[in-house]
């Protein structure tokens, strides 16, 4: 198990793009969170095995849903997180 932050740049706020990550997330069984920045990115927090995490950066940066369009990913691993599901933060 590995958890990453990510960040999102594109257009991914107000087009339903946490919502997304949440139902891609619970698809492949990996727990976290997802939060709109005030700049206008999106930060996710992904916990799981580094073969999902992937599988699941792929999709988001193929376009996660027809409304919202990513320019880009930074990805960062962080210290082992632990939660319980992957929720929205606000």
């Amino acid at each position: 198990m590995i958890t990453y932050q990510i960040i999102v740049t594109g257009h991914v706020q107000g087009v339903g793009f946490r919502w997304s990550c949440v139902q891609l997330a619970q698809q492949l069984q990996l727990t976290g969170t997802v939060k709109n920045l005030v700049d206008g990115r999106v930060e996710i927090h992904v916990t799981g095995n580094g073969i999902t995490i992937h599988q699941f950066l792929k999709t988001i940066q193929a376009g996660i849903n027809p409304y919202a369009t990513v320019t880009n990913l930074t990805t960062k691993s962080e210290p082992l997180q632990e939660f319980p599901n992957f929720t929205i933060v606000y």
